[in-house]
């Protein structure tokens, strides 16, 4: 087996990747439905509606990107675990 198809470095960047922009989008996300839900309380209430909403938007995007990072987070130590077990396996094996 050539170490070209054991191991995927770009694979491994991109789903780290992906992992840090959900994390930061998880955390940064609820800050601004905060910011936006305090912020519509210094207009009239006409022009609060709007503002709510855009909030509960930002709140609902920050609960979807905190349950994809703990999906991916999730999927990185099922990865970990499935290739502990492996090299344990391939160890157990070598040594008889």
């Amino acid at each position: 087996m050539s170490s070209h198809s054991r191991h995927h470095p770009r694979r491994r960047k991109i789903r780290a990747a992906c992992r840090h922009v959900a994390a930061a989008a998880a955390a940064i996300l609820p800050v601004g439905a905060v910011y936006t839900f305090i912020r519509a309380f210094f207009l009239t209430k006409p022009e609060r509606l709007p503002f709510f909403r855009l909030s509960l938007g930002f709140l609902a995007g920050g609960l979807v990107a905190l349950s994809l990072f703990a999906i991916l987070r999730a999927d990185k130590i099922r990865r970990h675990a499935e290739r502990k077990r492996r090299r344990e396996a391939e160890a157990a094996a070598r040594n008889g």
